[in-house]
Formats: C-alpha cells, sequence, structure tokens
C-alpha cells in the first residue's frame, strides 16, 4: 500500500475530513504507526483544531469503529425486517456485509484488524456491538435450524466462519476485477447454504 501523503477531501465538514484522513493513514500504517501529527497536517489543520474534535488517538479509532459497527447494525436491522423467511434473512444479510466490506474496505480492516490497539473500556464497548450485530444473523439461523431449514451446526462456529471469510474482503477485492461484488456476494452466499442446508 502506497504511503504517499494526500490531502482529505476539503468539502466535508472538518470532523469527517479528520476521520477520512485518519482511516487512509491507519490503513496504510496501522494504528501504532498513525501519529495525530500526520492526521492533523493530511487535513490542513492545527493540532489545536484536531484534539478540539478527538482528545486522543484512541478516541479517533474509537470514533471509527464505532460508526462502522452502528452503519452494519443499522443495514442488517433493515434487511431482517424486510424479509421473512430465515433463509432469505441470512441471504440478503451476507449480500449486505459483502458489498459493504468491499465499498468501505478501509474502515472494515480497521475495524476488524485493530480490536487489540483498544484500551480495556473501548474494546468492551465495540465488542459488544459486534455481539449485537452477529447475535441478528444468529437468529435467522437458530430460526432456520429449527424450521427444519438449515442442519443442526454450531452457530457460533458457523457465524465465526461466515464473518472471517467476509473479513478478508478488503485485502484481495479489487473493483473492476474479474468477478463483480455481485457475484461474489453469490459465490459467498452459495458457498454458505451449501454449507448448512438440510
Amino acid at each position: 500500500m502506497s504511503s504517499t501523503a494526500t490531502s482529505a477531501p476539503t468539502n466535508l465538514p472538518t470532523i469527517e475530513r479528520i476521520r477520512s484522513a485518519a482511516v487512509d493513514l491507519m490503513f496504510e500504517r496501522g494504528f501504532h504507526g498513525t501519529s495525530m501529527r500526520e492526521v492533523a497536517a493530511r487535513v490542513g489543520i492545527q493540532m489545536s483544531s484536531l484534539y478540539h474534535h478527538y482528545p486522543s488517538k484512541q478516541s479517533l479509532l474509537v470514533d471509527i469503529m464505532e460508526s462502522t459497527m452502528n452503519d452494519l447494525i443499522g443495514l442488517a436491522k433493515r434487511v431482517m425486517d424486510a424479509e421473512t423467511d430465515p433463509k432469505s434473512q441470512l441471504g440478503e444479510a451476507i449480500r449486505m456485509h459483502v458489498s459493504y466490506h468491499a465499498q468501505r474496505r478501509k474502515e472494515n480492516f480497521i475495524t476488524d484488524s485493530e480490536i487489540r490497539s483498544l484500551d480495556e473500556d473501548a474494546r468492551a464497548k465495540i465488542v459488544s456491538l459486534r455481539d449485537s450485530y452477529s447475535a441478528m444473523f444468529r437468529k435467522s439461523l437458530v430460526a432456520g435450524q429449527k424450521a427444519g431449514t438449515f442442519r443442526s451446526a454450531d452457530p457460533s462456529v458457523v457465524l465465526a466462519a461466515l464473518f472471517g471469510t467476509i473479513s478478508s474482503l478488503p485485502t484481495w477485492y479489487k473493483p473492476g476485477g474479474r468477478l463483480s461484488l455481485d457475484a461474489i456476494a453469490d459465490e459467498i452466499v452459495n458457498m454458505f447454504f451449501i454449507g448448512i442446508d438440510v
């Protein structure tokens, strides 16, 4: 990944420009390889302005992760509410998850890989959001198992395998590649259902 400095978009509110610059830098260099001074320089603001919005680099990381997880939770809720049967719920939720990971690959990579960089309280907060998100998938999976649509498999193992597969997407998916994003999502959905269908 290139470490060439580029300016954050200037047509966004300052806090969004800060977040955008931090996402780019943390994706390129990791949390520990990114400094608040570099974030401020990329946005083109003084350190005092940066600290007005984010008192620490930790608070900036938490905001990126929390925003990402809240987006995913909101999207999953809309999908689950729109579908009636467990298989449709899971299929559409997986497609949404794939699409979001591809379109917001930097934020998702940071959220998936930098959990270790959070302090104890922040980690508990993000883990709680992850658990809430996973619980929506688990509910549909268990409902499908009870209805006889899916075979009896341990939900924790099934979902860990699913999320692990999709979490790797930001590291290899390239827009304009051999397979479209929809085709990739279909492959993952089909592979998932082959594993759990009765």
